[in-house]
C-alpha cells in the first residue's frame, strides 16, 4: 500500500498561495461598506464575509453550519483569518450582518476576486474571450408580482468563475436585456440563443 504525503516545500507553497488569494479577499470585501454601528463591532467586515466565503467553499450552507465549521477548525480559521482572543463569530452575528447587508455590493466584491483570480491565471497575451450568461428561478421565492426571483449569471465558461449576477425585472426585461445592460456597452460580441 502506498502512503502519500506532501514535501514541505509544496505545504509551504500552498500555504503562501493560499495567504495570497486570501489578501485578494479580503481587499475585495473591504471594499463594501460596513452597515453595523461602530460601536460593538467585535470582527471586521472583512472577516466575517471572509470566513463565510471559506464555510461556503466547505460546502456549509446555513450561518449556523458556517459558524459549527469555524469553531471546529478554529485551530487553522483563527490565524488564517487575523481572529483575536482565538474566538470565531457566533452563528447570531453572522446572519445578523448577512441580513443586514446589500446583497449587490457583495456580490461585486466577490465578482472582483473571481475576476482577480482569473487575469492572474492567464498569461498577459490572453483576453477574456468568452462570457456565457444563464438565467435561473429560483423556486420558493413567489414575489409580490407574482413572479419568481429570476437571476441571471455571467460566468467564464473555461474556468467557471461567475463574474457577477444580477436580477431580471419579470415583466420589464428580459434576460437578453439584462445580460446587455450587464456589458454597460463593452460588447464585442452577444449571441442571444433563447427557445
Amino acid at each position: 500500500m502506498t502512503k502519500y504525503t506532501t514535501s514541505p516545500d509544496s505545504e509551504a507553497d500552498l500555504i503562501k498561495r493560499a495567504s495570497r488569494l486570501l489578501s485578494q479577499l479580503a481587499r475585495c470585501l473591504a471594499k463594501i461598506p460596513d452597515p453595523r454601528d461602530p460601536r460593538g463591532v467585535r470582527y471586521p467586515l472583512w472577516q466575517i464575509l471572509a470566513l463565510v466565503v471559506l464555510g461556503k467553499l466547505a460546502f456549509q450552507e446555513t450561518p449556523t453550519a458556517i459558524a459549527e465549521w469555524a469553531y471546529n477548525h478554529r485551530d487553522t480559521i483563527v490565524p488564517l483569518l487575523g481572529f483575536k482572543n482565538d474566538t470565531v463569530p457566533h452563528h447570531d452575528t453572522i446572519r445578523r450582518l448577512l441580513n443586514r447587508l446589500n446583497p449587490s455590493l457583495v456580490d461585486a466584491a466577490v465578482g472582483c476576486f473571481a475576476h482577480q483570480i482569473a487575469e492572474a491565471s492567464k498569461s498577459d497575451s490572453q483576453a477574456l474571450s468568452l462570457l456565457a450568461f444563464d438565467g435561473k428561478s429560483l423556486r420558493s421565492t413567489r414575489l409580490e408580482d407574482g413572479y419568481h426571483l429570476h437571476l441571471l449569471a455571467a460566468f467564464e465558461p473555461k474556468s467557471g468563475l461567475v463574474y457577477r449576477q444580477v436580477r431580471v425585472e419579470q415583466g420589464k426585461e428580459n434576460e437578453t436585456s439584462s445580460g446587455l445592460n450587464f456589458l454597460n456597452g463593452k460588447l464585442k460580441f452577444f449571441l442571444s440563443c433563447q427557445k
